[in-house]
């Protein structure tokens, strides 16, 4: 989707939704626009293709772009490369997600002899419950303070604020 074709329409929040989901599905797979549909975690409808290795969902859509940038939040909200699972641990919970979603969404500190060891090795002996645990923690991710309604903007150019 190219938000030339759809100015002011189309968030630059969707735009990156959509192609995080689709980095990791069968690229020919067919999307309609009527994806509307408000999607927890808990009610996530899955669905797979192991072609290229992911599962697809369907992407809430209507998000809205933030109007303010800050360099300080980003920094310490987002994990750095060199995280241990301690400093994962919190880094994650802080924003409601679980030691389970931490590990859907890998990192190789995970199975390092810890406590996440147990969880690593289920998904390695199920890759279907690692497929449907790896949509539904990034359905959450995508979730988190996401603007919706009158809050923020769509912008027109998602590299400024309007």
């Amino acid at each position: 989707m190219e938000k030339k074709a759809c100015p002011c329409v189309v968030s630059c929040a969707d735009i990156l939704a959509i192609a995080a989901r689709d980095s990791v599905v069968d690229v020919s797979a067919k999307y309609s626009l009527d994806e509307k549909l408000v999607v927890s975690p808990s009610n996530a409808s899955i669905s797979w293709q192991l072609q290229l290795g992911g599962p697809s969902w369907k992407v809430r859509l209507e998000r809205r772009d933030s109007t303010t940038v800050s360099r300080t939040a980003a920094n310490t909200s987002i994990r750095r490369p060199t995280s241990n699972l301690s400093a994962l641990i919190s880094s994650f919970s802080a924003q409601g997600l679980s030691l389970k979603h931490i590990v859907a969404l890998t990192d190789q500190e995970l199975f390092n002899g810890n406590s996440a060891d147990s969880l690593v090795k289920g998904y390695a002996d199920d890759i279907s419950v690692f497929v449907k645990d790896f949509a539904r923690a990034t359905i959450k991710m995508g979730n988190i303070s996401a603007l919706t309604g009158s809050a923020g903007q769509i912008r027109i150019n998602c590299r400024k604020v309007n």
